[in-house]
């Protein structure tokens, strides 16, 4: 069975490094860590927050974003991400299962990805690492591969499970990610968990 997982909010928790490089970015935000994540897990994005809270004008904007693609995977921030709770029990029950497991990744560094997956020791749990770049759909990348109806997409947004039905797979929604429950709820994904141990059961399942 073939298992792919998101990396950002699904296996690493990048909540840290992207609250702090907003910090970074916008030095007149007063806002803390909790009340930025609220508003992103409610699908607010940088616009809305920083014209609505903040005055930006579009100019603004464009200079943050701009700021925000060239920062957002450099070491200095990606040093501040920290594996999901009870990911390497995760990875090696998955693997002793005899599973292909794959990441998926929207970044669009590619070197700097292999690099942080080794320096977190689990880089070698996975078959292959596909990297959008910013250049291609999840879907494209998957469709290069053999997958099934039987394997799984384990992701923390939207956009993850609509590519996994896209792609006619099982699709495991998490809720402690970039989205609250409620909203990935409407996507009607196969599965919602809230702790990245709670797929287990689900996949286990499927070798009965």
């Amino acid at each position: 069975m073939n298992i792919f997982f998101d990396l950002d909010g699904t296996l690493l928790d990048s909540r840290k490094r992207l609250y702090t490089l907003f910090q970074d970015l916008a030095p007149e935000s007063n806002l803390s860590i909790g009340e930025y994540w609220e508003l992103k897990r409610n699908k607010i994005d940088h616009k809305t927050i920083l014209t609505e809270k903040f005055g930006y004008s579009e100019d603004d904007f464009d200079h943050f974003e701009r700021a925000w693609l060239d920062k957002i995977e450099l070491f200095d921030y990606l040093r501040l991400d920290t594996p999901i709770h009870g990911l390497h029990d995760v990875l090696d029950a998955l693997i002793n299962n005899n599973n292909n497991l794959y990441i998926v990744t929207s970044r669009q560094n590619r070197e700097n990805v292999f690099i942080q997956l080794e320096n977190m020791g689990i880089y070698k749990y996975f078959t292959d690492v596909l990297v959008t770049e910013h250049k291609y759909k999840k879907t494209k990348l998957i469709r290069t591969l053999r997958y099934q109806d039987e394997d799984f997409l384990v992701g923390d947004t939207g956009y993850d499970v609509l590519t996994g039905k896209e792609l006619n797979v099982n699709t495991i929604a998490v809720t402690y990610g970039f989205l609250k429950k409620e909203i990935l709820e409407t996507y009607k994904p196969s599965f919602v968990v809230d702790k990245l141990t709670d797929i287990l059961p689900i996949i286990q399942n499927r070798y009965l």
